[in-house]
């Protein structure tokens, strides 16, 4: 049989700000106890999610009354074959310490995400204010990045970039 493990931990800092973190793992031979041999996982699986939410218009102070929320999420996931994808009828830990490294990367899915955002930022109408519809009160931001990088047997490198704004 194969092994398999899941952690997550998840921290809250007030209201000031969160953290989410997990990785997972599961091994050759993974598979239910109901699975035939043949039905049950023939690669490594190895996964790491990271993400924070942090409430950064706290730094400015009450006074400035600023909304700042920001994000953060990273993410990597890996598959390493069992067999050589060039030859599928060998083992990789049958080949020598060289042509195993360089096959395990080649037949290697690897995907990594990364992103960042900041959402609904706005200055927050005093109390004191009045009100009219050019105020930046009424106006709030957007800015967001992703990035995305995969590679596999038959994609050599794959990298996808996005950058959003506006404005609401």
């Amino acid at each position: 049989g194969g092994s398999a493990a899941m952690a997550r931990v998840q921290i809250q800092a007030a209201d000031f700000a969160n953290v989410s973190m997990s990785g997972n793992y599961s091994g050759v031979n993974w598979g239910s106890i109901e699975s035939r041999v043949q039905e049950r996982q023939r690669n490594e699986q190895l996964g790491f999610d990271f993400n924070t939410n942090v409430a950064l218009g706290q730094f400015f102070g009450k006074r400035i009354n600023l909304s700042l929320p920001f994000f953060y999420g990273y993410s990597v996931g890996v598959v390493n074959p069992e067999y050589d994808p060039f030859n599928p009828d060998i083992r990789l830990s049958e080949y020598d310490g060289e042509t195993r490294r360089n096959r395990a990367k080649a037949g290697q899915d690897f995907t990594e995400r990364k992103s960042y955002n900041f959402t609904n930022v706005r200055k927050e109408k005093s109390a004191t204010a009045k009100s009219r519809f050019y105020n930046v009160s009424n106006f709030s931001l957007n800015y967001a990045y992703s990035e995305n990088m995969h590679r596999d047997f038959n994609l050599e490198y794959d990298r996808t970039k996005v950058w959003r704004g506006g404005m609401n």
